[in-house]
């Protein structure tokens, strides 16, 4: 077992090291190292004098679509029209649950 973890934990760091796509941006004089999980953005400070280096985990080439794909289903949830069916404080039937009392006026009544 104790090789089991000794080749995953190489192969993990090797997914994550060694860079399948590498672009260099001429306008901005940034390089992006890009692996498989992670991605490495090198370029020049503003004051130019020194240089900036960002680490990006979840940004590779196979983690990069997942995490988007993960991304596009939670903003989709939170921008939902739907109302979650426990933030109803009324039962079907009109009469008000545990957790609101029942002198509470409904908002949406018209009678006077």
């Amino acid at each position: 077992m104790k090789k089991f973890w000794k080749r995953a934990l190489s192969l993990l760091t090797l997914a994550t090291v060694v860079p399948v796509s590498i672009k260099h941006d001429e306008a901005t004089g940034k390089t992006t190292y890009q692996s498989l999980l992670a991605s490495l953005e090198v370029g020049p400070s503003r004051d130019g004098t020194h240089t900036n280096v960002g680490l990006n985990l979840g940004e590779g080439a196979l983690s990069g679509p997942l995490y988007q794909h993960l991304v596009v289903r939670k903003e989709a949830a939170m921008y939902a029209d739907d109302e979650p069916e426990t933030a109803v404080p009324f039962l079907p039937s009109g009469e008000p649950t545990e957790e609101t009392p029942a002198d509470v006026e409904d908002p949406v009544s018209t009678e006077e």
